[in-house]
């Protein structure tokens, strides 16, 4: 299988919202299961925060997209042997 490679301009531009500073009234999750389970766009998740957790930044998550996050209850199969 071949490797891909990104160009550095692709990479900084996915990684821009880095950059950006936390809004504590909006749900910032950006998980991608959970994004597509319930149907939202990264970071534009309509409820609104319920916990304040640290990742690599201070972030605000609603309790659903929480669930998703570091293993949470809807993680199936995290951690578990196989």
């Amino acid at each position: 299988m071949p490797r891909s490679h990104s160009s550095i301009e692709k990479i900084r531009a996915e990684l821009t919202w880095l950059n950006e500073p936390v809004n504590p009234n909006v749900c910032g999750c950006r998980h991608m299961l959970c994004c597509e389970k319930t149907g939202h766009a990264a970071a534009r998740c309509p409820n609104k925060p319920t916990e304040k957790m640290w990742t690599f930044r201070q972030e605000y998550f609603c309790g659903d997209c929480r669930s998703y996050h570091f293993g949470g209850s809807r993680m199936r199969g995290y951690m578990t042997a196989r």
